[in-house]
């Protein structure tokens, strides 16, 4: 399988998990009353995060080959995929603090 769609597959996987974990955080805070602080942050990280790697699938030989590491530094990620990361905290951080009652809808 080519290193970019497996990237993408995974990516898909991240943004089902993220965004069924975030369903869910709403469904128990309006129903039962109860919420998890962690995922309330993290749910709606990771489905941007996963929504990030399929539109910038990057692949291992790839970074190997431009910047002789795996590991990409921040500083040559994609724009786009460093304002879905950005964005992916700034509403994982606007989810918790409303669930938590910093702040209101």
């Amino acid at each position: 399988m080519e290193p970019k769609l497996k990237a993408k597959l995974l990516g898909l996987l991240v943004l089902v998990i993220g965004v069924g974990g975030t369903a869910y955080n709403w469904y128990t805070i309006v129903t039962q009353g109860i919420y998890w602080k962690k995922a309330s942050f993290l749910f709606p990280f990771f489905a941007c995060l996963g929504l990030s790697m399929i539109l910038y699938p990057l692949s291992k030989a790839e970074s190997l080959a431009k910047y002789g590491s795996e590991q990409i530094p921040w500083e040559h990620i994609p724009k786009g995929q460093k304002l879905l990361i950005l964005l992916g905290v700034v509403l994982g951080a606007y989810q918790w603090a409303v669930f938590s009652g910093l702040i209101s809808l």
